[in-house]
């Protein structure tokens, strides 16, 4: 089976993959004009092949799948990429008749309506792409009957209802993609019987309910991005188990408790983001075990306590945000040896004692705010070494002395330091 241009249409035809002995790659371009899939007798037996009338036409304005009898025509497709065109109209239930296809690619146009029950027909299923259409109502439940599938995005489309729970099912899933939807209902339980999960994404939908404890069952996830729900409850101990997490983003949601001290088994993390919850508590002093942290943004929760000396272990971090807390106690000492640190915010907590003078040897840092602390003494003059720094806000502490000579070594500085009402 090859794919063809139109005749009437200007172009070299478009390629065509052999799969298996049987299958093909049918591909429709952005922008493309009409094609048709028909059957290439060469270089099999054309008995075998004389049958075959499958046809996949896009007439601008729809896609009609046509009828395909797999016992009559051993052949059929084997990948079928539709995407970045401008497709209308409904899936039709009869794509659940392709039964031989391995990858469905139809992102980027404007489909609407559900997606079909008969989708889980599609059992040798191993890639499902339909993101960025119009579709409304429900996940299948007959999705979970794909269980050789090993990526599924239906991020931006307008998803509704509850994640099914036989989503479980699918054992080979890596990753999965259900952002900026409107998917509502809990994290159903069955997400932990997805061992083989590497990458999830459900942010920016409706969801709402606690993180179930079985996440710490999927132990091979690198990204976890629930950010934008309505998720309640602490975070469960078992997250710390998840010991190839990469990057963790559960900010805009409604957690309470205390961090877990299990978050510093989180060794493999490079971004942690939990702002603007309620969380209550001391930052758990085993962050500093997380030395291959580059981000932290803990901000707007009502975190207490004093920021650990274990914070000083984090070579690797280039930012830190601890905003809009109730943070007390004095700046560590050890934030001087945080030397590839170059944006660093405090402000709005209750942080007392002096500036350390350790200060001055992060000398990457181009971004200080402490503005609206607790903060005496005077402003060291070590001060003078952060060269890079394009922005410093101390205002609204309780500094005392003059302002050091040092400070004029600040060539980077935007034209506004501010230092007023200190």
């Amino acid at each position: 089976m090859v794919v063809h241009r139109s005749p009437n249409s200007p172009g070299a035809p478009l390629p065509s993959q052999q799969m298996c002995g049987n299958c093909v790659v049918a591909r429709l371009y952005q922008n493309s004009p009409l094609f048709r899939v028909s059957p290439e007798v060469a270089p099999f037996d054309s008995a075998a092949a004389g049958h075959c009338d499958q046809e996949s036409i896009w007439d601008h304005t729809k896609l009609l799948f046509m009828s395909h009898n797999p016992s009559e025509c051993p052949l059929g497709v084997g990948e079928l990429h539709l995407s970045s065109n401008q497709l209308v109209g409904s899936l039709p239930q009869s794509i659940g008749q392709l039964k031989s296809l391995l990858s469905l690619h139809i992102s980027i146009n404007k489909l609407i309506g559900p997606i079909p029950t008969t989708i889980g027909n599609m059992t040798k299923l191993e890639y499902l792409y339909l993101s960025s259409n119009q579709l409304v109502g429900s996940i299948p439940q007959s999705i979970g009957q794909l269980k050789f599938l090993v990526s599924l995005d239906l991020s931006y489309t307008g998803r509704t209802g509850p994640i099914p729970i036989t989503i479980g099912n699918m054992s080979s899933l890596s990753q999965l993609h259900l952002q900026n939807n409107q998917i509502n209902g809990s994290l159903p339980e069955e997400l932990g019987q997805m061992i083989q999960l590497q990458d999830l994404d459900l942010s920016h939908n409706k969801l709402i309910g606690p993180i179930p404890a079985t996440i710490g069952n999927m132990t091979k996830l690198e990204y976890l991005e629930l950010t934008s729900n309505q998720l309640v409850g602490s975070l469960p101990q078992l997250i710390g188990q998840l010991k190839y997490l990469c990057s963790l983003d559960l900010s805009f949601n409604q957690l309470v408790g205390s961090p877990p001290q299990s978050i510093g088994q989180l060794k493999s993390l490079f971004s942690l983001h939990i702002s603007i919850n309620k969380l209550i508590g001391p930052i758990p002093t085993t962050i500093g075990n997380m030395t291959k942290l580059e981000e932290i943004v803990l901000s707007s929760n009502q975190l207490v306590g004093s920021l650990p000396q274990s914070i000083g272990q984090l070579y690797s971090l280039r930012s830190l945000d601890l905003s809009f807390n109730y943070l007390i106690g004095p700046i560590p000492t050890t934030i001087g040896t945080m030397l590839n640190l170059f944006q660093l915010h405090l402000q709005n907590n209750q942080i007392n004692g002096s500036l350390p003078k350790e200060l001055g040897q992060m000398i990457q840092l181009q971004d200080l705010d402490l503005f609206h602390n607790k903060l005496v003494g005077p402003i060291p003059a070590t001060i003078g070494n952060m060269t890079n720094l394009e922005y410093l806000n101390l205002s609204s502490n309780q500094l005392v002395g003059s302002l050091p000579q040092s400070i004029g070594q600040l060539k980077s500085l935007f034209p506004f330091i501010y230092l007023l009402t200190s």
